[in-house]
């Protein structure tokens, strides 16, 4: 499976798309303690789980995730997460652009 990541303001298949500010397949294959820092999201966030095992804090809330899973981050909620485990897993991210 392969990896991209597309950004609104450096990628042209973006550009008639002005309401998406990323969009990506993001694939983590190594250990990283708190390698995802807790923040307020200031954009919708969504995520769809391809692949692998994610525990994430969103709004407050410890969440498992796992394959077939989707997670929706509203604009103002608290977004992190403090595990990553081995293995290969992928998560197909889109973020919305506000305003």
């Amino acid at each position: 499976m392969n990896q991209y990541y597309l950004q609104n303001e450096s990628s042209k298949e973006l550009q008639a798309f002005p309401h998406i500010a990323e969009i990506g397949l993001k694939k983590s294959s190594v250990i990283q303690l708190n390698s995802l820092s807790t923040t307020e999201t200031k954009n919708i966030r969504i995520y769809y789980i391809i692949d692998g095992k994610f525990e994430w804090v969103i709004d407050g809330h410890h969440y498992v995730l796992y394959p077939g899973d989707l997670a929706l981050i509203l604009p103002g909620q608290n977004f992190g997460g403090k595990k990553r485990f081995s293995g290969h897993r992928y998560a197909f991210m889109v973020t919305s652009s506000v305003g």
